[in-house]
């Protein structure tokens, strides 16, 4: 049976249309009540998440009988709770030892009293997991848990960190290159086999110390009608060592 019609009573902040466009693009439009049962929470919440409605709930569907001359089907209804919009209290970390709470809270790039974009919220976490691999920390999580002050509208965000064993560079190979340009390139590589393993060097190595081959190197490739170089690097982590190899492709 085809969803023919859908409606989100309860919605304001986003307009219903828009939740109508969302659902039609991204759930089966064959009706199917665990689809639409599930699909709220991984289709739509993330669109009010991003607005700060973070308690935002949605409602038992209901779904109806429809026909009309365009369509056989059904017409479903899916309520919905927005909630109130939430601003940034502050975060709250534990068991962090390599980087103080300050350079967490620059890293995360949330700030209080601006409206708690889950969306910014996570891209924040992928930056505080990037600033732990900058000392090795490849391996670092963050198990956030919300606490709510319902009466300021406000949220505090207690993030347990788990910074896991701290890694050293191992070996670095220049796959695909030229012997010539692979010994060049390995000159140039300043992260050392024991130090303490940056996951950040390879793309700074990309734009600075390796910019000069790498930018001959594609001229060359151009000059004689072949595609633009595609530079893959390929990290291998060995938890008993705790080094990491790295292979850096040119396809």
């Amino acid at each position: 049976m085809t969803v023919c019609t859908l409606h989100f009573p309860g919605a304001q902040s986003v307009p219903e249309q828009k939740l109508i466009e969302v659902t039609r693009s991204s759930m089966d439009r064959q009706y199917s009540r665990q689809s639409a049962n599930t699909f709220p929470k991984y289709g739509l919440y993330p669109i009010y998440r991003e607005l700060g409605y973070l308690r935002a709930t949605f409602g038992s569907l209901v779904a109806k009988p429809e026909s009309s001359e365009n369509c056989e089907g059904v017409d479903l209804t899916i309520p919905v709770n927005e909630g109130a919009v939430y601003s940034w209290a502050k975060a709250e970390w534990s068991g962090n030892k390599v980087l103080s709470p300050q350079e967490l809270d620059a890293a995360l790039g949330m700030k209080p009293g601006e409206v708690a974009n889950g969306k910014k919220f996570d891209k924040g976490l992928n930056e505080v997991k990037k600033a732990y691999g900058k000392h090795g920390h490849i391996q670092a999580d963050m198990n956030p848990t919300p606490e709510f002050d319902d009466a300021g509208t406000k949220v505090t965000f207690k993030i347990a960190v788990n910074e896991g064993p701290q890694y050293r560079m191992g070996t670095v190979e220049f796959k695909g290159f030229t012997p010539v340009d692979a010994a060049l390139l390995a000159e140039k590589w300043t992260l050392k086999s024991g130090d303490v393993y940056d996951q950040s060097y390879a793309a700074h190595f990309f734009r600075v110390d390796g910019d000069e081959i790498l930018s001959r190197i594609a001229k060359e490739r151009q000059s004689q009608g072949k595609p633009v170089p595609n530079l893959s690097t390929q990290e291998k982590p060995n938890r008993q060592t705790l080094t990491v190899d790295l292979t850096i492709e040119l396809k």
